[in-house]
């Protein structure tokens, strides 16, 4: 189970980074937050598989992993990536 959390999770934060998944703009734009979020993720996503059939020794990734890696993967970065950003846009309006 390791393996294939460090793999993503690895994939994720170099990815993140590099493509400025992570970056929030001063007035926040929801449009561009999702635009680094999806790039970063196709990224990550490449990544994470390469690098989980490394730490796995296997030459073969199966097809089915790659499109459910794909689809539940983003169903769930981006569920949690909503979440952030309704949170930080109420915050970042309200009057201090």
């Amino acid at each position: 189970m390791l393996p294939h959390l460090a793999a993503f999770a690895i994939a994720w934060i170099v990815a993140g980074w590099w493509l400025g998944a992570f970056r929030i703009s001063a007035p926040f734009q929801p449009i561009a937050f999702f635009a680094r979020t999806l790039n970063a993720w196709f990224v990550a996503t490449l990544f994470g598989l390469l690098l989980r059939s490394l730490f796995l020794n296997r030459a073969v990734i199966p097809t089915m992993f790659i499109i459910a890696t794909l689809g539940f993967g983003a169903l769930f970065l981006f569920a949690w990536r909503a979440v952030f950003a309704v949170i930080w846009d109420r915050f970042a309006k309200t009057p201090r």
